[in-house]
């Protein structure tokens, strides 16, 4: 390994500057769209929360793609990061609406409004995702290449699933699965190569 990639190694993000200036620029498109579109359709603040996990949805997906890569590079890897730092707080935008403008930001308004199933499900998942940014920002480089990461994103897209699958009807829900199918793929695409890679033994 090169100086320069364990130099970027023991940084959690590089803040490159053509990396940041695209995934920022994504993002601000995404949190725009997602606050806008409910003024021209009239769904309102409904509108917004639903908007503003789609968005968030997208960038998680590109992230874990990204990160499914089997040895990635430094700029991989940044740029893995950078997309699910976007979709951390795209999901906190989506949080901050459900939870303080619909649900009046008491414990009982986010019961009445999401059920304690639900609520208790993205405090975990929105604690453990703090707990990973925080990781990837100030962890050592031994921690961030460890199992706990891999845990926890794991859970952040199970848990993006089940909800956009199985506890919410209409787009949301071929949105939800589609998501799915693009990081099953990748898993597989990645994982293939691997395979066929292997030398084989002459007999």
């Amino acid at each position: 390994m090169s100086t320069d990639v364990k130099k970027r190694d023991e940084v959690g993000i590089v803040f490159d500057g053509r990396q940041i200036t695209i995934v920022a620029l994504l993002a601000f498109v995404a949190l725009g769209w997602a606050l806008l579109q409910p003024q021209l359709d009239d769904s309102g603040t409904i509108g917004q929360t639903r908007y503003s996990i789609w968005a968030s949805a997208f960038f998680l997906c590109v992230a874990l793609v990204l990160f499914l890569k089997p040895a990635p590079g430094p700029l991989v890897q940044n740029l893995a990061r950078l997309f699910w730092v976007a979709a951390y707080l795209l999901c906190m935008v989506h949080n901050y609406i459900s939870v303080y403008i619909i649900g009046d930001g008491t414990l009982q308004g986010s019961i009445n409004l999401l059920g304690p199933t639900i609520l208790l499900g993205t405090a975990v998942a929105t604690t453990l995702w703090t707990a990973d940014i925080l990781i990837i920002l100030f962890g050592p480089a031994r921690l961030r290449r460890g199992l706990l990461p891999i845990a926890i994103r794991s859970f952040i897209f199970l848990t993006f699933l089940m909800g956009m699958t199985q506890l919410r009807s209409g787009p949301v829900t071929s949105i939800g699965w589609g998501m799915a199918v693009i990081v099953l793929a990748a898993m597989v695409w990645h994982i293939l190569p691997t395979k066929a890679a292997a030398p084989r033994v002459e007999r």
